[in-house]
This record gives C-alpha cells, sequence and structure tokens, in this order.
C-alpha cells in the first residue's frame, strides 16, 4: 500500500471539488500496489498509444483517461458531485489491472472488481458505491463476466467511453508528463 499517488495524481485529484468524493478517493488511492507505478499501459503492445507501452504508461493512460472524462462532462453538463465521482473513479480505474499482487505479467480480466475486494471497510463512505460501480463496469463489453455487469449508469457509460478513447492509438490528446 502507498500514498505515492496523491502525488502522481495531484493534477487530477485537484480537478475533484467535493470534499466528500476526493476524501474517498484519496483513501482508496493507498491500496494502489506498488507494479502500478513501473508497468506499461498494455501487457501485450498490442494496445495503447506507443508512448503508454513502456514504464510507467499505465500512469499515463489514467491521467489521460481522466482528462478525457473531464471533457465529457463539460460536454454532458455534469457538474459535481457526479463529475467528481467520474474523475475519482478514472483515477482508480486500472489500480489492479495486474492482479492484487505483484506476480502477473497480463491484465487480470477481474481487475475492475479488486477495488471492492480490498476496501469494505470503506464501504461506509458516502459515494463509494457509485465510484466503485463506475470502476466495475469501466471494460463494459470486454469485462471478465460471461454475462457482463451492466449498469444503467450514465456515468458508468462515460467512465467506459474515457478509457476506450484514452487508450486508443491515433487519437492525440494532451501531452501530460508523468
Amino acid at each position: 500500500m502507498t500514498n505515492k499517488g496523491l502525488e502522481i495524481f495531484k493534477e487530477e485529484l485537484s480537478l475533484i471539488q467535493d470534499r466528500e468524493v476526493l476524501d474517498l478517493i484519496e483513501a482508496l488511492l493507498v491500496f494502489t500496489p506498488s507494479y502500478f507505478w513501473r508497468i506499461k499501459g498494455s501487457t501485450t503492445g498490442k494496445y495503447h498509444p506507443e508512448d503508454e507501452n513502456k514504464p510507467g504508461g499505465k500512469v499515463l493512460h489514467v491521467k489521460r483517461a481522466v482528462h478525457v472524462a473531464k471533457e465529457l462532462c463539460h460536454m454532458e453538463n455534469i457538474l459535481s458531485p457526479r463529475k467528481d465521482m467520474l474523475l475519482g473513479a478514472m483515477i482508480l480505474h486500472d489500480m489492479f489491472c495486474q492482479g492484487l499482487e505483484d506476480n502477473k505479467d497480463f491484465t487480470d480480466m477481474a481487475h475492475p472488481y479488486y477495488v471492492r475486494q480490498v476496501s469494505p471497510q470503506l464501504a461506509n463512505m458516502k459515494y463509494y458505491n457509485h465510484v466503485t460501480e463506475i470502476i466495475e463496469g469501466h471494460m463494459g463489453r470486454w469485462s471478465s463476466n460471461e454475462t457482463p455487469i451492466i449498469y444503467d449508469s450514465q456515468l458508468v457509460k462515460l467512465g467506459q467511453i474515457a478509457d476506450y478513447i484514452s487508450s486508443k492509438r491515433g487519437i492525440i490528446l494532451p501531452d501530460i508528463s508523468v
């Protein structure tokens, strides 16, 4: 567990206006496995832009996903606290992408469900269920479930879109440093 994320995602966290959402996201960031900070955006190299397919690329992907989500909220006129829940979920959406431990070199398709699994002590925090549902739904039709869980939520759908767009080659996104 680490609080490294508070510094690395300082800019993205500053976009969250609602104090209760921010407190939740900061509490959940503590669970980020140490491997997350050094992994590539895509374990196979087949997905994600080239600059994400090197060590630290997953962090760059997450930063881009947050900024795409911010623009989608602007387009849809989504305001705080709903906007904050989406931005926070995008910060966290891939934190367990290679599993709970530092022993996999592939994407764990169940990773969206691990945030809730490791943090039951936070379940009473306001917005917890909303944020974890966005995280759990971010893979959409690529979910590990035989029958993907479909959350009937605009925020879940926007999370899927932000993740998808930010991982595509050929789409120019802002130059974001890691």
